[in-house]
């Protein structure tokens, strides 16, 4: 089985730059809606159950602090995060 890893990281400078204060994600199942959103929380979390350098040693491989570093230091674990699933 080939699998192929999508870096998505750059789509939440997208997300947080983009002005809105409420989103809506439309896409079909399996398309990584609740995926994104999990990296998203993680991203912004100031609190978690993953401590912040195990995070930092994750983020750190993809493109949101490789190609946008000034961005990813503004913004990684400044914020305290809820956490809804209603699933």
């Amino acid at each position: 089985m080939n699998v192929k890893l999508v870096d998505k990281s750059l789509a939440i400078e997208r997300v947080l730059e983009s002005g809105y204060h409420i989103m809506v994600a439309l896409a079909p199942p399996g398309s990584g809606k609740s995926t994104f959103l999990s990296m998203l929380a993680e991203y912004l979390a100031l609190y978690s159950k993953v401590p912040r350098e195990t995070r930092l040693r994750y983020f750190g491989k993809y493109d949101l602090y490789t190609k946008r570093r000034g961005f990813f230091d503004e913004h990684f674990a400044k914020y305290p995060v809820i956490h809804l699933d209603f699933s």
